[in-house]
């Protein structure tokens, strides 16, 4: 079974000024009861189970309602560790490249004093390396802080500390007053709630029905806590664009169970051995029931545009059904502006070939355009996949620590571009997707596919981006690809730094061969693009093979 969550928008028209008003009490108790819940959790003064019921008496509200609240702020503060965790890495990985420029700047410094350099560069040198010595420092003070706060409960501020600071400049967040700023901060504190669901319960949810009804609507009755004096707040007139079929099939399984309940149905239940006695019995009419029903667990968000509806049900796991790697692989490259295809048979040999365009790094785009550009340069992958029928390969990638490094070394236009692009959240889309639509994918590493598939599946017919999206698919199927044959094409130029030809000893395994080969070419400053003038070709020797280049002119 897979759990899945789907979101539909209630419309305003729909919903009565008296349903408003109870929505909007429902979220603002949610809120102020999860913030005293913080505070408590933090003091630490009473047991879990004196917590639960004291605050269920104080606040009036039942153990459901009680367990709602705990659940969302169990996640917050989860999430809060997992995040602390990840800072911690990026702030040491951060102070280890800081420190290592401060260490080659030194070092430059040393030696221009030792040959005899210009004492305002040398004067220069020292003082970059001063400033990079005190933002290390204040690094390390960061991380002490960030260290601290995931060792206990971490601190938080409802609401965001982004709009909490907004107070203190109105005119620059176009606020008239205070009491704007006010408003919208009571807002964004109390905008959600959760109603917890159990497959024993009327309609996989006691306090939050959801069914439908002869004319095949969607009618959901809220229960409202005994803090806002009881009673039901009813909604209809509401639709699923996206997960319908999900969400019929869990009404339709609660139904089976309300029927399943009555006293006729049980009756006639199948008969089973007794695990004590050993002897044959009739199902009891719980053992009957525990077959039907699936949980409804619901949450209610109020956006500008109004409220969403967010319904969390079971489905089966689709498994792989349209898709094998017996019949091939597609290969993903991702890229900057694009994603680099590359579909290949079971023996490895290249089929298909494509650049989807996916420009998300360009600037001035929100999230919403990032995530429709990848979304559709996905489902092109998903119909290329489908149409050969092959299964998806991908690559593992981690750019935190290239981040970092990038921080330091790289120019500010490639430092943007990287940090911009959202590798992971293609990565994540395209696995989702997979899963989805019955695909097998598979993340392999990626270590030097770009090398690999530039020496030995580089051609006139594709790009390099494609032939690394090969070294991918081919990786992803299991096949070798440690045989070094140099044949480079015309359209790849190099500039060697001495000689025209070089001889270069290779050893050890396949991949540290080909990182010797990618080290080798980095120190005679290969491009891996086409230049505008060729000169003469050149000859480069590995270990009796041959490495035929076009010099730049």
């Amino acid at each position: 079974m897979q759990i899945s969550t789907y979101t539909t928008l209630l419309k305003s028209a729909d919903i009565s000024p008296e349903t408003e008003r109870s929505l909007s009490a429902y979220a603002a108790l949610f809120g102020r009861v999860g913030r005293k819940l913080y505070a408590s959790l933090c003091a630490d003064k009473m047991t879990a189970n004196e917590r639960k019921s004291h605050f269920i008496a104080k606040h009036q509200i039942s153990g459901r309602q009680y367990n709602a609240i705990l659940r969302t702020l169990t996640g917050k503060l989860d999430s809060k560790r997992e995040l602390g965790k990840l800072y911690q890495v990026e702030k040491k990985e951060r102070i280890e490249a800081v420190s290592k420029t401060i260490d080659r700047l030194r070092d430059q410094a040393n030696m221009l004093s030792k040959t005899g350099g210009v004492p305002s560069e040398i004067q220069q040198i020292r003082f970059k390396a001063h400033q990079k010595s005190r933002y290390r420092a204040r690094l390390t003070e960061q991380l002490g802080k960030i260290e601290s706060n995931t060792s206990k409960i971490p601190a938080m501020c409802f609401g965001s500390k982004k709009l909490f600071n907004k107070q203190f400049f109105l005119k620059e967040n176009n606020m008239k007053n205070h009491a704007e700023w006010l408003e919208e901060w009571q807002s964004t504190r109390n905008s959600q709630f959760m109603v917890l669901g159990s497959k024993d319960e009327t309609c996989g949810n006691l306090g939050a029905q959801l069914y439908v009804d002869e004319q095949g609507e969607f009618r959901l009755s809220l229960r409202l806590p005994d803090a806002l004096g009881g009673g039901k707040a009813e909604l209809s007139g509401f639709d699923f664009n996206y997960g319908k079929s999900a969400v019929l099939a869990a009404c339709a399984e609660n139904e089976r169970r309300r029927a399943a309940n009555v006293k006729e149905l049980t009756c006639s239940s199948p008969w089973v051995r007794d695990r004590k006695t050993g002897e044959l019995r009739p199902q009891t009419k719980n053992e009957v029931l525990a077959n039907y029903g699936q949980p409804l667990t619901m949450r209610f968000m109020r956006h500008k545009f109004g409220w969403t509806l967010a319904v969390t049900v079971e489905e089966p796991a689709p498994g792989v059904t349209t898709g094998s790697y017996e019949n091939g692989c597609l290969g993903v490259d991702v890229n900057v502006d694009h994603l680099a295809v590359c579909v290949v048979t079971p023996d490895g040999n290249k089929k298909h070939v494509e650049d989807i365009p996916c420009p998300a790094s360009a600037k001035g785009l929100t999230t919403g355009q990032r995530m429709a550009m990848i979304g559709d340069a996905v489902k092109r992958i998903i119909e290329i996949a489908k149409t050969y029928g092959v299964g998806v390969g991908i690559e593992k990638l981690d750019f935190s620590r290239k981040k970092q490094a990038l921080k330091e070394t790289a120019d500010k236009r490639h430092r943007t571009m990287l940090s911009a692009f959202a590798y992971n959240m293609v990565l994540s889309l395209i696995e989702r997707r997979c899963y989805r639509e019955g695909l097998p994918c598979k993340a392999v590493s990626p270590a030097m596919t770009s090398i690999i598939g530039m020496f030995k599946y580089h051609s006139t017919q594709n790009t390099t981006h494609q032939a690394a999206a090969q070294v991918i698919a081919r990786r992803t199927l299991g096949l070798k690809h440690d045989r070094i044959r140099f044949s480079v094409p015309h359209n790849v130029g190099t500039q060697l730094c001495s000689a025209r030809s070089k001889t270069v000893s290779i050893d050890g395994g396949p991949l540290q061969r080909w990182g010797k080969v990618k080290a080798m070419m980095k120190k005679h400053a290969v491009l891996f693009k086409q230049p505008e003038k060729t000169g003469p070709p050149v000859t480069l020797t590995v270990n009796e093979h041959k490495l035929q280049c076009v010099s730049l002119a």
